[in-house]
């Protein structure tokens, strides 16, 4: 009798242990809210000219380090592969400072001792939205786990609107009298636009409790933007004596502009 409740309490033991070993090796479904930085990559994160023209294709981004905020789930349908999604939104500033100095258009020139040149430059940011699916894989080993994923969908993307300003002040330094004013302002607006993306990322989990998990991700996000981009170019000229006469000329062009970048996020994640 004795002998009998030693097998059962050993097989007892040893299917317990089984079953939690299992449970260390399965990988959990989860959903996960995250945020961490944005660095912008290639022609997106570009200040050369070189890269492109205001008229031409690729056009370079001048993009700044920027922040994201994404909210994700994967739901494993074996013990390593399943469905991951994500819906994310992303911020970059427009590098101001680059591009005045790789265009001295900021600040406040003389040509001549009777001529003054003011010049301004002011524009938007980028903002990203993106929805993406698409196959994950990953294993666990106790508390944590690693996964990796390729994601397809969608992301818009905000253009940088903006305007470049020049004034020139011509005075009669004998009379101190403004003799003419020319104001000519460039004006550039663009709807959004929505292209295909696609993503590659990991993350790794920590567990701390049986439903939550430390979570740690990096990916790289790729899509293509392209720009219906209206130039509005107003010319005034004149003098406080005779008055201003002004003039205005609208031209659309085409830009495109190649979208990559590296995420690093750091989040929460509900384990299930």
């Amino acid at each position: 009798m004795k002998k009998i409740i030693l097998v059962c309490f050993i097989a007892l033991n040893f299917s317990a242990f089984a079953q939690e070993k299992n449970l260390d090796t399965k990988e959990r479904s989860f959903v996960a809210f995250s945020a961490g930085g944005i660095f912008p990559m290639g022609t997106f994160a570009s200040t050369a000219p070189s890269i492109g023209s205001y008229l031409g294709s690729d056009f370079p981004g001048f993009a700044e380090t920027g922040f994201h905020l994404e909210v994700e789930g994967s739901k494993f349908l074996t013990n390593n592969f399943g469905i991951s999604g994500m819906i994310g939104f992303g911020y970059n500033a427009f590098d101001k400072n680059a591009y005045e100095n790789l265009t001295n258009l900021n600040g406040t020139t003389y040509n001549d001792p009777n001529q003054q040149i003011q010049q301004s430059v002011n524009f938007d940011n980028y903002h990203h939205i993106f929805v993406m699916i698409g196959p994950t894989a990953g294993f666990r080993q106790g508390k944590i786990a690693f996964d990796g994923r390729f994601l397809f969908g969608a992301m818009n993307t905000s253009f940088f609107n903006g305007s470049f300003t020049q004034t020139t002040t011509t005075t009669d330094y004998s009379s101190g009298q403004v003799t003419s004013v020319q104001t000519d302002k460039d004006a550039l607006s663009a709807p959004s636009s929505t292209s295909l993306a696609f993503s590659v990322g990991i993350s790794l989990r920590y567990s701390i409790t049986d439903q939550l998990a430390l979570l740690f991700k990096a990916e790289g996000i790729w899509a293509s933007q392209k720009y219906n981009v209206k130039d509005n170019a107003t010319s005034t000229y004149g003098d406080p004596v005779n008055g201003y006469s002004s003039s205005t000329d609208v031209q659309t062009t085409n830009i495109s502009m190649p979208i990559s970048m590296f995420n690093i996020g750091i989040g929460i994640a509900r384990e299930f």
